[in-house]
């Protein structure tokens, strides 16, 4: 099989901000583009062949003494391959290519994917399913090849 390639690890911190960044899922795209929204670059290999990533979306834990009743919020994220390294607006997400997802939203602590896909920007929008949900959060990127991770 050969060597294991070495592999590099990103990790950001984010937040959904109430009336600011819970934009929920692409059901309503208007709101979906208020999202946060992280710009990955995946660096040419030295050879010819994709790059492999996984990425994470992990919530922090929703600790609340007044509301220990409170549960995971429901969490995915989508990943395009964008030309321009910009925050993205409703009319291009309307035309912008989808290079994968986490799944459906599911209120796990953690949702994943693993991609195989061109050295480029990239750019990862992490939701809540519902509108108007903050909460904190991580973005992890593991990669064969060398990467950016940056919020817009």
């Amino acid at each position: 099989d050969g060597p294991i390639p070495p592999t590099t690890m990103k990790c950001i911190h984010g937040r959904w901000e109430e009336n600011k960044t819970c934009g929920g899922s692409r059901n309503n795209l208007v709101s979906y583009a208020k999202n946060p929204q992280f710009l990955l670059t995946l660096s040419p290999k030295t050879s010819r062949e994709d790059c492999n990533i996984v990425i994470a979306l992990m919530q922090l834990r929703r600790r609340c003494v007044r509301h220990p009743q409170r549960k995971m919020l429901q969490i995915a994220f989508v990943l395009f391959k964008v030309q321009e390294p910009v925050r993205q607006t409703v009319q291009n997400f309307l035309k912008m290519e989808e290079v994968g997802s986490s799944g459906p939203y599911v209120n796990y602590r953690e949702v994943f994917g693993r991609f195989q896909t061109s050295p480029g920007h990239y750019i990862i929008v992490p939701a809540t399913f519902e509108p108007n949900c903050p909460g904190s959060f991580y973005i992890r990127v593991y990669s064969d090849t060398q990467t950016i991770l940056r919020e817009l």
